[in-house]
């Protein structure tokens, strides 16, 4: 290990609301956020411009094997070409919100 933290826990079964929009959280344990569409860390949720009709929004998630090794901040391609082998399983769900 090169003492970067590693995110998840087989235990883990919830994610706290209102997390910090920081790349590292203390909870869950060493938990790292990467960087959303914004270009920022951390969740914003659905939030299309108002009048501007109903936007569809995919939700997914990732059963691992093995914590990922990457960095806090990384991207959604970094993301994705660190699942690989580590995926295990995935889930997904689909809404649409309109202001």
């Amino acid at each position: 290990m090169d003492g970067r933290p590693r995110s998840g826990h087989a235990d883990q079964t919830t994610i706290p609301a209102e997390r910090p929009r920081e790349r590292r959280l203390d909870s869950p344990e060493r938990a790292i956020q990467g960087t959303n569409g914004f270009g920022e860390s951390g969740y914003l949720g659905p939030c299309p411009p108002e009048g501007d009709g109903v936007h569809t929004y995919r939700f997914s998630l990732a059963a691992l094997s093995t914590p990922l090794d990457l960095d806090p901040g990384a991207e959604r391609e970094a993301f994705d070409a660190a699942l690989g082998d580590a995926e295990i399983g995935w889930a997904r769900l689909t809404g649409t919100y309109e202001r």
